[in-house]
């Protein structure tokens, strides 16, 4: 991810022959604040650039007046030059690799996340990724970085879908925010509901690391922080036991998942699966209205890793990627007692 320190000016002194006139027309209209103009002029030539099929050219006007946009605070023009940008790469199949990926991160770094715009730039920069970098989820630092942004927003649920198919440092921020979530939602039932959603959504993705990381940063933010636990065991008939956390019964169940899924060896016989099911049955009654959206995760969690065939076919990786979540993109989702829900 771009740091968010303030990045000179994209500009030599001396611009190719071709962008020189356009950048001095985009200068004499921001000294006037002639802002639409600005942002206008700059889209007109760019698209006479991609209509010679002259790339580069469109990809560094559309870049430096997007940037020096930016430094006037004209959000929905740099998102317009943003998606425009992001179209000429997908048109000459620009790849994902640093200089690309930079430019992006320079125009959205300072990007205000609550500002709608920041959502139609997300989407397009995911799909590029797709096409272009190879990884059928879209690029982990691109994820990162939209995660960062929408997290430092306190778009929590907007964050978390990025987050989940990010880089080793997304499972830590992604068990951070969680924690904050709950206490911002005032939770008091069960913040088990919140480690959940890192724990379950990491293993869907097939990476038990990632949700391992994301709990134990969870765990130690939620003693830190002071809240019950007690050195007492939770058993599941004397296979496995964790640390008892009073009150909170589905961190309890998620430590204890983790557990058994270390111990799987992808049979449906082993002892590691008889544990998981039995896990499953100790603890449906406190997934309460999150009770079918949980089972669908743990189906595919019980083929994962143990070879369970589910009694219908599942495919909640997809989901993860279109908002299993939820649809909301606030601290407290609309329908989510104390924000605590996975729906």
């Amino acid at each position: 991810m771009a740091s968010n320190a303030t990045h000179p000016v994209p500009t030599t002194p001396s611009p190719p022959e071709n962008l020189r006139r356009p950048l001095e027309v985009l200068t004499e209209n921001l000294a006037q604040s002639n802002y639409y103009e600005a942002h206008q002029g700059i889209r007109s030539v760019a698209l006479r650039f991609v209509k010679k099929r002259d790339y580069g050219s469109a990809v560094e006007l559309i870049y430096t007046g997007a940037w020096e946009l930016a430094t006037h605070d004209q959000w929905n023009s740099v998102a317009d030059l943003a998606l425009l940008l992001l179209d000429v790469y997908s048109r000459s199949h620009v790849k994902v690799e640093p200089q690309s990926k930079d430019r992006l991160y320079d125009l959205l770094q300072n990007f205000p996340p609550t500002n709608k715009a920041v959502v139609k730039v997300t989407e397009a920069t995911v799909r590029w990724s797709i096409s272009e970098g190879g990884n059928p989820a879209g690029d982990p630092e691109l994820h990162h970085f939209f995660g960062s942004l929408y997290k430092m927003g306190g778009l929590y649920e907007q964050a978390e879908r990025h987050f989940l198919f990010g880089t080793k440092q997304s499972p830590v921020a992604y068990g951070l925010m969680l924690v904050d979530w709950a206490r911002g939602c005032e939770a008091t039932e069960d913040y088990g509901m919140f480690a959940a959603r890192g724990v379950l959504g990491y293993l869907v993705t097939n990476w038990f690391g990632g949700a391992v990381t994301c709990l134990s940063t969870f765990m130690k933010a939620f003693k830190e922080r002071k809240i019950g636990v007690v050195e007492q065991r939770e058993a599941v008939r004397g296979r496995i036991s964790t640390a008892y956390c009073p009150g909170h019964p589905v961190l309890n169940f998620v430590n204890l998942l983790l557990q058994v899924v270390e111990r799987s060896n992808g049979s449906p016989t082993s002892k590691a699966s008889d544990v998981f099911r039995r896990l499953r049955e100790q603890y449906a009654t406190w997934f309460g209205k999150n009770e079918a959206c949980i089972n669908k995760m743990l189906d595919q969690i019980g083929l994962t890793y143990f070879g369970i065939q589910p009694a219908r076919p599942v495919n909640p990786l997809a989901d993860l990627m279109s908002g299993i979540f939820g649809s909301g993109a606030t601290r407290n989702p609309a329908g989510l007692p104390g924000g605590a829900g996975l729906d």
